[in-house]
This record gives structure tokens, sequence and C-alpha cells, in this order.
């Protein structure tokens, strides 16, 4: 019977390493490995107790130069027959093994296997699948492509085409499936998902990558084509120079960015190519032949990306004409910064008519932009208002502002909490009024919205939730951006949050329909979630025609910094939640095309009849 070998590198504390421990020793009893060889740090003293009779598990204490080093630490002592290297923050798909293990019986001229990867987020749901086709000189010098953790492969592979490279960091996978394909190892591609491959915010490999990683990867993969080829591909070396060129700042829609790709392009091969003379980089015929796959690779990209095309107009026309037919949906940078231009029409209320209001602000350190938050809010003079500051125990001068404006207050508080929706709930706990809603310590109310929201909830009493457009403003107030939104799509807020939550209000009844609390597993998408949860409870959302509120872009904001980690995980598990599965950024696109396109018309509506803010 085939035996398994499992290697494991992990050099650091990786929080999901017992996830990928639990996905090896769950596979199926025969199927189990041989054994599970752990290359672990020394200073990991506590992976030196890690034993299980049925794997065979040992920890191999080594310092590795690098991933690559520690792979092959492991390689080295492996004793199974079939082998396959597991990163300590991926995991096994159920049956991995015993599929792998199935193919390499039923075919045994097969010493290579290779299968899909889902890709995980933080929370452990698949995002994406990722099905490989059967490996060819033209796929593997087109993409930089490992199939890495759903690769196997027979012990005697490493006998003839070697051990990992220790000296690439990137590409040490794609440079080992490189080696057997051009040594003849017969592979077989599985269509299946053999692997989840996790993305979070410390996985170099496959994480958020910063624009410094990317051009080290992609000179890396040049690198590598040129030692095992002789030049370097056209494909790659352009790839090479938009990346160049994005490190020199120079703009993808700007007129001289295809001189400054083609530049740097000629400058990789001809410092990568084994003979540039031989190879011809030199002649006119290869820099036409570089141009032509040039325009052809941007030809391609031009049929998803028309606005490539406006790079190639006059200076005049085409940075018009690009923000013109741009989408503002999810823009938080429009413009230069700009005087905000505001046209209060506050409308007169009976005090007898008039619904009450409460209002929570949530704050941690935010004093900078806090005293304009409230102020944003008091100055409304809404007599039926109960504001709350709810801080989260501030160590600038947060606390201080509060104090001031106490006496304006209907509550606040400072105490250690356990995030931004703790803080929410622990506000809204003191207020008892007819509407409700809370507004970021960064963020501020326009003049005269507490009246109107009090009127139009007063006039339409079947309406449970309510949001108007969003003005975006810099840390100086001035406007940076607007959002003028079409009427509320109930098709499109299950794929993408387009409500901007400074602008959102609910009755109390909507409140207490959704169990009156935020959920505070979620410290990112919040709002989102309630907005879900108010879609499920059957309560009826209207969007008014009106500026209500200001969303106020800093670098430090938790918007911007958490978007790409923390949000992209909350905002899954919402839509695995609400579809079932989580949809591709086609699918995603597809859904909300027919909303940002009437936002498009909306805006340019908005922008010729009322140039100012109502």
């Amino acid at each position: 019977m085939l035996s398994f070998s499992i290697i494991t590198p992990t050099l650091g504390k990786s929080r999901f390493l017992a996830e990928t421990l639990e996905s090896v020793s769950t596979q199926a009893c025969s199927e189990r490995p041989t054994e599970h060889l752990l290359v672990a740090s020394p200073l990991l003293e506590s992976l030196a107790t890690i034993s299980d009779p049925d794997l065979h598990s040992r920890v191999i204490q080594a310092s590795p130069a690098g991933s690559a080093d520690a792979f092959n630490r492991g390689l080295e002592q492996a004793k199974g027959e079939l082998v396959g290297c597991l990163s300590d923050d991926d995991v096994y798909l159920p049956g991995a093994l015993k599929r792998v293990k199935t193919v390499f019986e039923t075919h045994p001229e097969v010493d290579l296997v290779y299968g899909g990867i889902e890709q995980i987020d933080e929370d452990s749901v698949a995002y994406r699948r990722r099905i490989p086709r059967h490996m060819n000189q033209r796929r593997l010098i087109k993409k930089c492509t490992s199939w890495h953790p759903s690769l196997f492969f027979r012990r005697r592979v490493l006998d003839q085409v070697g051990m990992l490279d220790n000296s690439l960091e990137y590409c040490c996978w794609y440079d080992f499936v490189i080696r057997c394909y051009q040594q003849g190892i017969v592979s077989l591609c599985v269509k299946d998902c053999l692997a989840g491959k996790r993305r979070h915010r410390g996985n170099r490999q496959f994480g958020v990558t910063s624009l410094a990683v990317q051009t080290a990867r992609a000179m890396e993969q040049a690198r590598l084509l040129a030692r095992h080829l002789g030049a370097v591909p056209d494909g790659v070396a352009l790839r090479v120079g938009h990346f160049h060129a994005a490190q020199q700042e120079i703009d993808p829609l700007s007129a001289g960015y295809d001189a400054a790709v083609l530049q740097n392009a000629i400058k990789v091969k001809q410092s990568l190519d084994a003979d540039p003379a031989k190879t011809g980089i030199r002649s006119q015929a290869a820099k036409l032949r570089l141009q032509a796959t040039h325009i052809r690779l941007q030809a391609s990209h031009s049929l998803k990306y028309p606005r490539v095309l406006t790079r190639f107009m006059p200076d005049y026309f085409g940075p018009r004409i690009r923000n013109f037919f741009r989408s503002r949906l999810f823009q938080l940078q429009q413009h230069a910064p700009r005087a905000v231009r505001l046209i209060n029409d506050t409308p007169q209320i009976p005090s007898t008519d008039r619904l009450s209001i409460g209002i929570v602000t949530p704050n941690y350190n935010t004093g900078e932009f806090l005293q304009r938050t409230i102020e944003s809010v008091v100055r409304q003079q809404f007599p039926l208002l109960q504001y709350v500051v709810q801080d989260g125990g501030s160590t600038d001068s947060s606390v201080e502002i509060i104090k001031r404006h106490a006496t304006q207050l209907h509550h606040w508080d400072s105490r250690p909490d356990s995030g931004q929706t703790q803080a929410i709930n622990r506000g809204i706990s003191h207020i008892d009024t007819d509407i409700m809603a809370y507004l970021n310590s960064d963020d501020i109310l326009l003049p005269g919205s507490l009246s109107f929201v009090s009127e139009y909830f007063r006039r339409n009493p079947k309406v449970d939730v309510i949001y108007g457009h969003r003005l975006i403003i810099d840390g100086n107030d001035q406007e940076i951006g607007r959002w003028i939104l079409p009427k509320h799509d109930d098709h499109a807020i299950k794929f993408a949050d387009y409500i901007p939550q400074e602008t959102m209000f609910w009755r109390r009844s909507a409140w207490n329909a959704v169990g009156a609390t935020m959920d505070e597993s979620f410290q990112f998408a919040m709002d989102w979630d309630l907005i879900l949860r108010f879609r499920a409870a059957g309560m009826n959302f209207v969007r008014v025609p009106r500026f209500l509120g200001a969303f106020r872009v800093i670098e430090t904001q938790k918007t911007q910094v958490l978007l790409e980690t923390l949000g992209a995980t909350e905002m899954n598990r919402l839509r695995r939640r609400e579809l079932g599965h989580i949809p591709t950024t086609r699918e995603m696109r597809r859904a909300i095309r027919p909303y940002r396109f009437r936002q498009w018309v909306q805006h340019h509506t908005h922008t010729l009849l009322e140039p100012a803010v109502r």
C-alpha cells in the first residue's frame, strides 16, 4: 500500500497551524500519511511535544534560510512513497489524500499529481475555486503557477529533478514544476479541489502584497525563465516592465505609460537573456515583436477595461472622457479638495408632530475630529434629540472634548470595550426614541438632517429605514467627492454594501425586530450585517433625495486600513450567509452593474440640475 509523507514548515507562530494539522489528521484512517514532518524553528518549543502515533508526527527543529530550505529539510527525511507539502496556514480538503492515492494506484506511470485549489479567507470560508488545466510550456510561461499545496509526487521524482531551489523566495514550486515538465515527468491534472490556500495579511505569497513584493515576484519569475529558456518571454518582460513603471509612479492611463513599459521590458531582456546579441533584442525586429506583444496584451486588456483606450487620446480629451464615464460608486477620492456648498432648507415642523431621534457616536482616540462630529449633531438644535457618546477608554484628548459638551449630551461614558460594535450597543442601550442611528466619530451630519429625517418618518409611516446621498470630505472638511445614489435596490445590497452608514436612520420597531442589538462578532461590516438583518425581517428601505451626512476619508481610518484584510473576511462571511456561497468578482460585478449604471445616470443628472448640496 502506498504511504504518504506530508511536510509542513512552520517558522513562526502561525495562528492557523492547529487547523492545518487537523486537516491532515482527519483524513480517512486508511489514507493517513505514514508521517507528518513539521519543520520548526528551535524557538518554537511548544511544537516539540506534538505527537500522533497514527500520523508518526515528527518535529524537525531547524533554522532554515527560507521557505524552500524548510521544505528541503523535510524532504530529506521523508520516507513515504508519496510526498505532499503543506504550508502552516493551508489545509487539505476532506478526502484529498484518498483521492490522490487512488490516482497514483490507478496510474502507475504517473509520478506527479496536481489538482484544484479553494482560496479561503481567515475564517476558513472558501470564496473562489481555481481548477488548473494540464501543463504545457505555453501555460507554464504565461502564468507563474505551482498548484501548491495541491501538488503530490512520488519520492523518486526528487532523485531525478532534485530538491527545491533555496535561492528562490517566491517561485520555488514554480521552478520545481518547470523542471519536472522539462525532464519528462509524467503528470496528471485532477479536476477536483484538493487543498485550501489561505489568504491573510501575513501571507506574502498569496495575501495582500505591496507593489515592491509584486515587482520582486515578477522579476524572480523573469530570472527563472531566463535560466530555463535562455531568454525572458516577451509577455513576462512586459509584466516586469509594468511593475517597474508603477514603481516610477507612471499612471497606466497616461500617454507615457506604453513607452515606459516597453523601455523597462527591453532593459529586463538585455540584462537577463543568455545572449542578447543572439536573441536579437538589440535589433529592430525584436523590438517590433515586443511592441506587437504589448499591443496584443493591451487590446485584450481594453476589452475588460475600455477606459485604457483613453490614454491614446489627446491630453485635453482623455482625462475628461475618463472622468465622465467613471462610476462614482465606492470611489472615496473623486476630485481635488474644494469648499462644500450647502443649501440649508430645513423643514419647519410643529413641535407637537416631531418624532424623537437617538444617535450614538462610538469613539476611540479620534479626538482630532470628535469635536466636529459632536458639533455637527448638537448644532442641529433638534429639541427631541438623545445624543450619546460612547468612548472606549481613549488616551488622547477625546474625554476632555466630551466633557466640554457634557451638558448637550443625553449620556456619555468612557470605559474599555471589545470594539466599535460593542460601543454602539452600549450607547443604544441608553436611548429611548422613535428613530435611531449611529454616527462614527470622524463623520458629520449635515445641517437640517435631523428635522428632515423626523418629518420624513412622520409623513411615511410605512417606511422603516431611510438613507440619503453621501458627501465625502477630507481631514480639513473639504469636499473630495459625492455619492448620488439611485433608488434602493434590494437585489444589489446582497452583493455589496452601497448604503452610506452615516446617512442611515431606522425606526425603533425595526431595531426590536432584529433583536435590538448589533452583532459584536463583526468589527468592520457591522452596518452591512444590520442592513441585511433589517432586510430579512421585511423592513421597508427608502433612499431619500437629500444629503444627510458626510463621510471623512483619512489615512488612519479603519475603513481604509482593514478593507483588504478583516473587511474582506467579514464581507465574504455575509455574502455566504445571504447567497449560500461567496460569489466571484465577475459575478458580483454582473449583479451590481445595473445599479452602478443607474447611479452613473443619477450622478450626472444631479450635477446638471443641482450643483449645490441639498
